[in-house]
C-alpha cells in the first residue's frame, strides 16, 4: 500500500471521534493503526513493551481489545485470530478484506458484498449479530 493511501486511511480513522479511554486503550490502538498488518494479542505484547517500556498480561489486552471493537475502531480477523484497525469511515457492521497470507497486510474494503449477500438471502440488519468476509491470499508486493 502506497504511503499516500496509508495516510488517507490513517487520517480517516483518527477524524471519526471515538472517545478512547485510558493510556493502554490508546497506545494498542496507536500501534494497531500504523500498518494494515494484522496483529495478535501476543505480537500487541511484544509491540507495546518495545514502544512503551511496559509489559502488558494478555487478560489486559484482550480486555482493551474488546473495548476498541466495541467502539467500531478495530476487527477481528478470524483466520488468524488477529485484530486490525478499522479503516472505513462510515461502514462497521462488518469487515471485509483482503489478507495476504505472506505479509499479514490487509485491505478493508467497502461492504457491498455483504449487503448484496444478506439482499440475496433475505436477511435484514437485525438478523446479522456480525459479519466477517475474508479473502485470503497473497498481495501483489509478495508475488
Amino acid at each position: 500500500m502506497s504511503n499516500k493511501n496509508h495516510q488517507k486511511c490513517i487520517s480517516r480513522t483518527k477524524k471519526r471521534q471515538v472517545k478512547i479511554d485510558g493510556a493502554h486503550e490508546k497506545n494498542i490502538f496507536e500501534l494497531l493503526i500504523k500498518g494494515h498488518k494484522a496483529m495478535s494479542a501476543y505480537q500487541l505484547i511484544d509491540n507495546y513493551s518495545q514502544h512503551y517500556g511496559q509489559v502488558l498480561k494478555p487478560m489486559q489486552v484482550y480486555r482493551v481489545l474488546k473495548k476498541l471493537i466495541a467502539k467500531h475502531l478495530v476487527h477481528r480477523i478470524n483466520y488468524n485470530n488477529s485484530y486490525v484497525a478499522c479503516f472505513n469511515e462510515n461502514d462497521h457492521e462488518a469487515f471485509v478484506g483482503f489478507i495476504c497470507d505472506k505479509c499479514s497486510t490487509i485491505e478493508e474494503k467497502t461492504q457491498d458484498p455483504v449487503k448484496e449477500l444478506t439482499k440475496k438471502f433475505g436477511l435484514s440488519k437485525n438478523h446479522i449479530s456480525q459479519t466477517n468476509l475474508e479473502i485470503v491470499g497473497t498481495c501483489q508486493n509478495c508475488l
